[in-house]
C-alpha cells in the first residue's frame, strides 16, 4: 500500500480550474448570488456604518488583480458561508455536522456489510477496511488530478 502521506496532499489541494470549464447555469447562479451578496452588504453597512470605509479599503487592498479560479472562488464562498452559519446558527452547526457525519458513516456501513456480515466483522476490521477504501479513493483522486494535468 502507498504511504498515506503521499495521498493526503491531493485531497487537501484544489485542482487547477478555468472559467471556460464552468457552465452557463453556474454563471446564472453566480449572478443571482452576486445580487444577494450586494443586498446583504447593504444591510451590513447599515448595521456597522463606522466600519464601512475601513472595510472597503481592506477589501480593495486584498483583492487580486485577476478573478480567482473557479475552484478558488468556490472555496472562498464555502469559507464565508461556514463563517456566517457559525455566527447565526453556531449552536446548531456542530450538531448538524455530527448528524451528517454519522449518517454518512451509517450509509457506508450498510454499503460495506449486510446485517449478517456486520455481526461477524470486528470494529478493528471495519476500521482497516474503511482506511483502505479511503486510501483507494485518494489514489483515484490523485490519478484523476494527474490525468487533468496532461
Amino acid at each position: 500500500m502507498d504511504d498515506r502521506s503521499s495521498l493526503e496532499p491531493v485531497y487537501f489541494s484544489m485542482p487547477e480550474t478555468h472559467w471556460p470549464d464552468v457552465s452557463i447555469e453556474s454563471y446564472r447562479a453566480l449572478a443571482r448570488i452576486s445580487l444577494a451578496i450586494q443586498m446583504a452588504i447593504g444591510e451590513l453597512e447599515k448595521c456597522f456604518p463606522e466600519a464601512v470605509e475601513s472595510t472597503r479599503t481592506e477589501a480593495s487592498a486584498a483583492t487580486p488583480a485577476n478573478a480567482p479560479a473557479p475552484a478558488e472562488l468556490a472555496f472562498q464562498l464555502h469559507e464565508v458561508a461556514g463563517e456566517i452559519l457559525s455566527r447565526v446558527a453556531g449552536d446548531e452547526q456542530d450538531l448538524r455536522q455530527i448528524i451528517g457525519t454519522l449518517r454518512t458513516a451509517l450509509a457506508v456501513c450498510w454499503d460495506l456489510y449486510s446485517v449478517r456480515e456486520s455481526e461477524s466483522v470486528t470494529v478493528s476490521e471495519h476500521m482497516r477496511n474503511l482506511k483502505g477504501r479511503i486510501e483507494d479513493f485518494e489514489r483515484e483522486l490523485r490519478a484523476l488530478r494527474l490525468s487533468h494535468e496532461k
